[in-house]
């Protein structure tokens, strides 16, 4: 195979997926965005905002009461994330932890139960105030890119641009 026909498969190839990928989601109704979600918006230019969401349309969204277009947003992340996963990733660990002979559970104890109980709590605990400090994001609308591909003749160029 020449390399011409090489880089022109190669483009046609790459351009075939990121079509595929780039599956266009302009409306914020689509997807899980709500009434009074707390968020980060950036921008087209990339500029970045936070916000509470005060209205939702197809078209738009107020946050905090300014209008956002569809146009205007590149992506949104919702902040936040539930405190209930941390401290159950700390129990399980703890519970865990507590089976082990040189924490104090020796084989002569009466339960296994007994063992894992002070670490389980104490580890859900820290587990729960790590969740609580780390502030977690959850993309909720991103904007697709507008793909451009163009083959030198030794090089492809791929250009991805969130410009209206």
């Amino acid at each position: 195979m020449s390399r011409l026909a090489f880089t022109v498969a190669l483009v046609c190839m790459f351009s075939t997926c990121l079509a595929t990928l780039a599956t266009a989601q302009e409306d914020f109704t689509a997807g899980s965005l709500r009434i009074g979600d707390h968020v980060l918006v950036t921008s087209v230019s990339g500029t970045q905002a936070k916000g509470t969401v005060t209205d939702v349309s197809p078209t738009g969204l107020m946050l905090d009461g300014v209008p956002l277009r569809v146009s205007d947003v590149r992506q949104i992340d919702r902040l936040g994330d539930p405190l209930w996963n941390g401290a159950l990733i700390g129990l399980l660990a703890g519970a865990v932890v507590g089976q082990d002979d040189q924490f104090g559970c020796s084989h002569s104890r009466s339960s296994r139960l007994d063992c894992a109980t002070k670490p389980a709590i104490a580890l859900s605990v820290l587990g729960a105030l790590l969740d609580y400090a780390r502030v977690g994001r959850r993309t909720v609308f991103e904007r697709s890119p507008r793909v451009t591909v163009s083959a030198g003749r030794s090089q492809v160029n791929v250009t991805l641009s969130w410009n209206r």
